[in-house]
């Protein structure tokens, strides 16, 4: 059987695998599904003298290093850093040359392994993050609530014991009750400010006889569909 390497070029998506033999001729050069099940099923159905694959280090690389192991895969993991190198000296630079080139350097040997942690401590490492995250999150909303009670005069200060901080909130809860009672107090004194002043009423031949400029005389006349009466300004002939 034909010893055979394979290098591969992961991506979100795809993954492109490419077989080369001892003497560096390509077997079998194609792209599958990003799983480590797709990838160990290409791998057996086009490489089966497969000594040795390589994958670079990224996001994917521990669940495909973890995933090809436990499928029987030799597969091993190269620094990034390492690799740019000798990628970065081909002039067309696509994903299948890549694989192509990873390929020749499982072929040669001419690259850096690295150890990939176990699941456990990946795990480990996500519930710290996220705890982080959390903390962060956290103090960030307690100290914008602490700037938007300090534009109503609310100042909660430093509070270290449940007691205490129990005591504040309900002092600080009275104070916004007693300053919405003020500011609703406020509001009222200001609308009754705007409110015009009611005008007396009076009747209409006397309104339109003190209007009335000099040399005009008032007449009160009766209409259809009218009870009452209509006065009008006439000019004097």
């Amino acid at each position: 059987m034909v010893e055979v390497y394979a290098g591969l070029d992961v991506s979100d998506k795809l993954t492109h695998v490419c077989v080369a033999d001892g003497s560096g001729a390509v077997v079998w050069s194609w792209s599958c599904a990003t799983d480590p099940e797709v990838i160990a099923r290409t791998l057996k159905a086009r490489a089966p003298g497969l000594v040795r694959v390589i994958l670079e280090t990224g996001p994917l690389s521990a669940i495909l290093d973890h995933g090809l192991a436990e499928l029987g895969a030799l597969v091993t993991c190269v620094c990034a850093r390492h690799a740019k190198g000798v990628l970065s000296a081909r002039v067309n630079k696509s994903d299948p040359h890549d694989a192509k080139v990873l390929a020749q350097m499982a072929r040669t040997g001419w690259f850096k392994a690295i150890r990939i942690k176990q699941e456990a401590t990946h795990m480990d490492r996500a519930r710290l993050k996220i705890r982080e995250q959390l903390i962060d999150a956290r103090q960030a909303m307690a100290g914008q609530l602490r700037g938007l009670l300090k534009l109503f005069g609310l100042r909660l200060g430093k509070v270290t014991t449940p007691n205490k901080r129990r005591e504040r909130l309900e002092a600080l809860r009275a104070a916004g009750l007693g300053h919405a009672a003020r500011r609703n107090q406020g509001r009222q004194a200001r609308r009754r400010r705007r409110r015009p002043q009611a005008r007396h009423s009076a009747p209409p031949g006397v309104a339109v006889a003190n209007r009335v400029p000099l040399g005009l005389t008032v007449q009160r006349t009766q209409t259809e569909g009218h009870t009452g009466t209509i006065p009008l300004i006439l000019l004097q002939p």
